[in-house]
């Protein structure tokens, strides 16, 4: 399997939580499509799978690590092209020209990048005034890990039986669904402390070093609010059923501390209830200035999702709330609960501007975005001749092989499950298998975790 004459294409999973799925699905499409051979692995094994399996193509989600050189350098020296395909989320102000330096950190790696695959159009207007990036090749395809919204993936998804019977919640009664993401919060060792570590220039974080203080302020504000308004509705509200997703960056503790007596109120952080499935199956949903809200809406373009309007020091990721309702205070936010409770439908102004900000942000709500995705991917790579190595590719590989002589598995960079970007290799299996029973359809790919 790992010396055919196929097309090879390395997709890198960063986050489990956020990235697998979607990347299951463009491995599906990409080797049932068009043919062409997947491996699949995590950040930091990169330059593994480079020398090992020699790929036309590797996508990488993010710019942001000065140890990436490293494996930019040796994919150019054999010509293995560099995408780019953000996964971490929205930009913090999408009308900045620097608006993608949350997945380009260091701009002077710009120049390794072949091509940038992109969610939506609006992210182009920015790069074309982006000295470092306005002459690249962008491929709008959407969000392949959204396609799971549509209703062609149902079968891929929990119905709301099963959810309420994994849970062990009545399926009579109402679902709200808080869905956090106040990441920087709670950080064990003090705001000032986190503050001083990520605007460090060590950090990953240290580009966003102007605004990041004042966020990191302002999610410590949000989570103190909102967990009290939260606290008051579950008390006032004991016969409905309120599920907390926490954001997998965050400290679980605060929220455990704070309801965990109480028998309305069930905290998530099970991967194996799949964020596709929350969504799907709740009545209403909440939250503040979060990538859940536009994914609410690809749910259901009348889902009903409220978002907290609390007073904070930083505009970043603002325009992300602008199909929602916003609620100032727990009045406000009882009476909206109560509207929609009593059967309320969003106002056709909500989804007017939400329909925009799909067009413009994720393309479409087709479920086709994978699709896309791959067919960039193909187009990309069909008429390329097959990468060479050259003479630096050949001393890197000496390099490693007197480091890595006694490793059974030769280059690859395993990590041990206390690692927090720890991938099982079971995870990624189940979800092909789930692929391959939904379509009736067999595939190979290769997993390196």
């Amino acid at each position: 399997m790992l010396f055919n004459n196929k097309k090879k294409v390395v997709l890198v999973i960063d986050h489990k939580d956020r990235d697998l799925r979607g990347i299951a699905l463009v491995a599906f499409w990409l080797n049932s499509k068009w043919g062409i051979m997947p491996y699949i692995t995590h950040t930091r094994n990169e330059i593994s799978c480079l020398i090992k399996h020699k790929p036309d193509l590797i996508v990488t989600p993010h710019v942001t690590h000065q140890w990436q050189e490293e494996f930019f350098q040796y994919a150019k020296a054999q010509n293995t092209v560099i995408a780019l395909f953000p996964g971490e989320g929205f930009p913090y102000n999408p009308y900045d020209n620097n608006m993608f330096y949350r997945v380009l950190n260091y701009e002077m790696y710009a120049k390794y990048v072949d091509v940038i695959i992109s969610w939506g159009s609006i992210f182009v207007d920015s790069m074309q005034n982006n000295k470092f990036i306005k002459n690249k090749d962008v491929q709008i395809v959407g969000v392949p890990r959204f396609d799971y919204y549509n209703n062609k993936y149902s079968g891929l998804n929990m119905s709301r039986n099963e959810l309420c019977e994994k849970l062990s919640i009545d399926n009579k009664q109402p679902i709200v669904l808080w869905l956090t993401s106040t990441c920087y919060a709670n950080h064990e060792s003090g705001i000032d402390e986190l503050i001083k570590n990520v605007t460090s220039k060590n950090s990953s974080a240290y580009r966003a070093v102007h605004i990041l203080p004042g966020i990191i302020r302002d999610h410590q504000k949000v989570f103190n609010d909102s967990i009290s308004l939260f606290n008051r509705l579950v008390t006032e509200y004991p016969n409905i059923n309120i599920i907390i997703k926490i954001h997998p960056a965050e400290n679980m503790k605060p929220y455990y501390d704070m309801f965990h007596d109480c028998s309305n109120v069930k905290i998530i952080t099970d991967v194996k209830i799949p964020l596709a499935a929350l969504l799907k199956n709740t009545d209403i949903q909440i939250n503040w200035r979060c990538t859940t809200s536009a994914e609410g809406w690809l749910c259901d373009i009348n889902k009903p999702v409220i978002s907290f309007d609390i007073k904070v020091e930083r505009n970043e990721l603002r325009y992300i709330d602008d199909g929602n309702d916003i609620v100032a205070d727990y009045l406000s936010f009882r009476n909206k609960i109560n509207y929609y409770l009593d059967g309320g439908e969003v106002s056709q102004d909500l989804i007017t501007a939400r329909e925009k900000f799909i067009k413009d942000f994720l393309t479409s709500s087709d479920g086709n975005s994978a699709k896309r995705c791959v067919d960039a991917i193909h187009m990309y790579i069909s008429d390329r001749k097959p990468p060479q190595r050259s003479i630096y590719n050949y001393k890197q590989i000496l390099r490693y092989m007197k480091r890595y002589r006694f490793n059974p598995n030769w280059l690859a960079s395993r990590r041990n499950s206390t690692h927090t970007k720890y991938i099982p290799s079971a995870l990624i299996h189940d979800e092909m298998n789930r692929l391959m029973n939904h379509f009736g359809q067999k595939v190979e790919y290769f997993v390196e975790i």
